[in-house]
């Protein structure tokens, strides 16, 4: 029985056992504007950073992400990042799909708010989360990726009393300019 150990898995006999996820696209992009960013007005989310205005592009930025094949995962990864914590403890941040067709894809899991204290001192945003293609109704198409919050009840939330992407005007002065970012994948598994 011959196994062999190649770039695209382990084979025995000829047949691929396991082969690892290709990937079909990805987009990324930044954000460093500083600013305060508004508070939640109901039980909705707030809609704080539309990150597919932000890909880059060969031309420079472009809009959406493409999904191009209706059996992939599409994981998206990143970073917000901002000062003193408002809404703490808080579990309403979440990251969304919007399919071309207006349908919302709400992932609350994967998504933590991270902070260390309370004062001016910095506090994380971050995500790793994963659709899988039934988790979008094996559509492809354009998606809209945005960063959101919303607390399951009440009003008057948001992430950072201070500001998100601080700058040198926050803190003592030391501070460079900071930023957001967002990478999305389409894996083929």
């Amino acid at each position: 029985m011959a196994t062999v150990l190649g770039p695209n898995g382990v084979t025995i006999n000829g047949v691929l056992l396991n082969s690892p996820p290709s990937s079909i696209g990805m987009r990324a992009g930044k954000y460093t504007t500083r600013q305060n960013p508004g508070q939640q007005s109901s039980n909705s989310y707030y809609n704080m950073w539309n990150a597919h205005s932000y890909f880059y592009d060969t031309g420079g930025f472009g809009s959406k992400f493409n999904k191009k094949a209706s059996d992939t995962t599409v994981i998206v990864t990143g970073q917000c990042i901002g000062m003193d914590a408002y809404s703490y403890p808080y579990g309403g941040t979440a990251l969304v799909l919007t399919h071309s067709d207006g349908t919302r894809y709400v992932r609350n899991i994967g998504s933590t708010y991270n902070h260390v204290g309370q004062g001016n001192h910095t506090v994380y945003w971050k995500a790793t989360m994963a659709w899988t293609a039934s988790d979008l109704g094996n559509k492809t198409g354009d998606f809209n990726v945005s960063w959101e919050y919303g607390a399951y009840s009440g009003s008057g939330n948001e992430p950072w009393e201070g500001n998100w992407n601080p700058s040198s005007a926050d803190g003592d002065g030391r501070t460079r300019p900071q930023g957001s970012t967002t990478a999305v994948y389409e894996l083929k598994p």
